[in-house]
């Protein structure tokens, strides 16, 4: 962005020879070594995170100097969104122009400032309308699986004769799918408030397989055949229910989705629990989707980061938060080709 009221001339006189990028260009990656910082000269470049374009930035705009200031790596991708210009500045020159002309170093701090207080107001904003976007996507699928089994008992209703065991059975489904839903938002408040928790001792077992059973008849429909290796001894875990469940439905979802997509023939779906140390337990879930690539797997647990068209970027962000609060770790691996596996650990009681 740029800022009329900055002294780019002093920063821009301080820099290196002008180096310039093609369109679609990377400048450089997460993650990289903070050594210099940019002036834009020509063209735009675009600061991403992921998928997600956090800003666009035109001639005259400043970018690179959060990483190089507190001497940390790179939080975010830069890229030439047009053929640019830039100017480079090596991190002596900059701190020397900060040490030795005051009212460079004054111009810098109002730039900054105004640049944190416009980023805080939009990342409020994109995280009120992400958030929103999830939770409607969360409460969406039992509402969906509510919609499917009220059809199904008006079929078996309007059977010769009625067949009133899948009446039954689906009435049984409307009113678990119903509670359900309900216990997500109740789970999806408490999550955020982080006060009220209700912690109980959960099998991770059971709800693994009720997880399964929800989604039983889209794995079927889409092929999918479910192996589980449950440890028959599995130690109960301290926690919240209805979230711990989330993650697990999430990511059992996600794999049935990954699978659903890909070409090839051979679908299997591998829930595992394990006793993996003396003080905690572990459930995997791996599937022979496409995988994960390696620069993705680097993002995936980052929020709005997403590679769905129709996905809100939270999902892994959020389970990722679930489990952490459950004193676990959750985890990803993928070759990129065979499938992926999804890994939480969990403290015993």
């Amino acid at each position: 962005m740029a800022d009329t009221s900055f002294d780019f001339k002093s920063l821009a006189d301080a820099g290196g020879p002008v180096r310039r990028f093609k369109a679609g260009e990377v400048i450089f990656k997460r993650g990289d070594a903070a050594q210099e910082l940019f002036v834009g000269q020509s063209g735009k470049v675009e600061i991403r995170q992921g998928s997600r374009v956090l800003e666009t930035l035109s001639a005259h705009g400043l970018f690179g100097e959060m990483a190089l200031i507190d001497s940390v790596p790179r939080s975010a991708a830069a890229v030439a969104a047009t053929d640019t210009a830039l100017i480079p500045v090596g991190k002596e020159r900059f701190l020397s122009l900060v040490r030795n002309s005051p009212d460079f170093a004054i111009s810098l701090m109002r730039l900054l400032t105004q640049r944190l207080r416009e980023t805080g107001r939009e990342t409020q904003l994109l995280n009120i309308e992400a958030i929103t976007a999830s939770i409607a996507h969360e409460v969406k699928q039992p509402l969906a699986a509510v919609s499917i089994q009220s059809a199904a008992g008006s079929r078996f209703l309007k059977m010769t004769p009625p067949n009133l065991d899948e009446v039954q059975a689906s009435f049984e489904s409307i009113r678990r799918d119903n509670h359900r839903a309900g216990e997500l938002l109740d789970s999806i408040c408490t999550l955020f408030r982080r006060t009220g928790e209700v912690q109980q001792s959960i099998n991770v077992n059971e709800i693994a397989r009720e997880v399964l059973e929800s989604l039983s008849g889209k794995l079927k429909s889409n092929g999918i055949a479910v192996h589980l290796e449950l440890s028959p001894k599995l130690p109960v875990v301290l926690g919240n229910k209805t979230q711990l469940q989330q993650v697990i439905f999430n990511l059992v979802n996600n794999a049935l989705e990954a699978m659903g997509t890909f070409g090839g023939g051979n679908k299997t779906l591998r829930v595992r629990t394990e006793h993996r140390s003396p003080a905690a337990i572990a459930l995997s879930i791996k599937d022979t989707g496409p995988g994960i690539g390696p620069t993705q797997l680097e993002d995936i647990f980052d929020a709005f980061f997403t590679t769905k068209s129709h996905g809100t970027g939270l999902g892994l962000a959020i389970c990722r938060m679930i489990v952490e609060r459950h004193g676990g770790q959750l985890t990803a691996s993928s070759d990129g080709e065979s499938g992926a596996v999804f890994d939480f650990v969990l403290p015993i009681e």
